[in-house]
């Protein structure tokens, strides 16, 4: 997240610089496009981290679907192997 948002922070700055104080973005739309996938891609594997499938991801675009996504995506993973594969922790001991 800190590396998005520097990021976010940069290309905001650079599109200001190259074309004024307009509402055209490009630079920092096609980051945000080429951003998106690694960010779901995270938001999925954290999911399974905690034994709840990927698909729970979408309940975040409804407004009350935001507050159990945050307190999923806060909780500890679980220490044992889960349907989704084995603990990648174990490994780390």
């Amino acid at each position: 997240m800190l590396f998005t948002l520097l990021v976010d922070i940069a290309t905001s700055v650079i599109d200001s610089i190259l074309f004024g104080g307009n509402s055209v973005e490009p630079i920092g739309s096609l980051v945000s496009l080429a951003l998106l996938l690694p960010g779901v891609g995270v938001g999925v594997r954290r999911l399974h981290d905690i034994g709840k499938s990927g698909w729970w991801l979408l309940i975040g675009f409804t407004i009350i679907g935001l507050i159990p996504l945050i307190y999923w995506l806060c909780q500890p993973g679980e220490r044992q192997d889960n349907r989704f594969g084995p603990d990648v922790e174990a490994g780390r001991r």
